[in-house]
């Protein structure tokens, strides 16, 4: 693995705050791999692009480079954007070769980061029993019927960490089940707290519109708790993830 370069690839951001933090795993996954170059690259929005990673890993001696891609799903860029950003990069530095990791969502650390984020959320709230708790994970989503099946696989992982009343799959912008239609069963259905978590990596404009969702069903229903997590975020557990992913393909 010495001769390797990791290429962290993440899709892009247009809000700079997100690029900003998302940059961080650089360092973050250099520190964990101290004898491989690590660079970060973008699909889209924003530098540097997957292009300018690859160059700057073969520039640092990298005799190959393993793209870790950054995404929660392996529906949608995964077959079709990831393998275009690595063609891209491949004519940029050929004969150099690229290989892809798997895609950083199927690690059980992010499973980890998810228990995570909810332990903070429900800190500093009502000592409400688990058992009388719904989580309800909400993802982008995708019309893709495979989607909600992956999601649904890690939800079922996720649901090993904690001993919850339930823990439901939704959507927050395409597919089924929709996060609306989950929230008002919710508000119908036995748990007295409800905790509502973005499964994002970056904070953004839908990590607040799922915290809007949470927050319109705790004015309108106030005999539950209503509680919105943070989304995963960039930090240690997410770079470990990373590692994960790429010691596990790398012989």
């Amino acid at each position: 693995m010495n001769d390797d370069g990791i290429l962290v690839l993440g899709h892009g951001t247009r809000d700079p705050r997100g690029t900003a933090l998302f940059l961080q795993l650089e360092e973050m996954v250099g520190r964990k791999v101290k004898f491989c170059p690590v660079a970060v690259g973008f699909m889209e929005f924003a530098a540097p692009t997957a292009v300018d990673a690859a160059e700057k890993l073969v520039a640092a001696g990298a005799k190959r480079i393993v793209v870790a891609p950054v995404f929660l799903s392996s529906v949608g860029h995964m077959s079709e954007d990831v393998p275009q950003a690595i063609r891209e990069a491949s004519e940029r530095v050929s004969p150099t070769p690229i290989v892809a990791a798997p895609y950083v969502g199927g690690s059980r650390k992010v499973a980890e980061l998810s228990e995570k984020r909810f332990n903070e959320a429900i800190a500093a709230g009502p000592n409400v029993p688990l058992e009388d708790t719904l989580l309800i994970l909400a993802a982008h989503g995708s019309p893709e019927p495979e989607a909600f099946d992956e999601f649904a696989a890690f939800v079922r992982r996720r649901s090993e960490w904690t001993p919850l009343g339930r823990v439901e799959a939704c959507f927050s912008m395409m597919g089924a089940p929709r996060l609306a239609d989950v929230l008002e069963e919710a508000a119908v259905g036995p748990f007295r707290r409800v905790v509502v978590q973005p499964h994002f990596i970056l904070p953004g404009r839908l990590s607040e519109m799922v915290r809007a969702e949470a927050e319109k069903m705790r004015r309108l229903h106030p005999d539950k708790e209503w509680i919105a997590s943070e989304p995963l975020g960039i930090e240690e557990l997410l770079a470990d993830a990373i590692v994960e992913v790429v010691n596990s393909f790398v012989p």
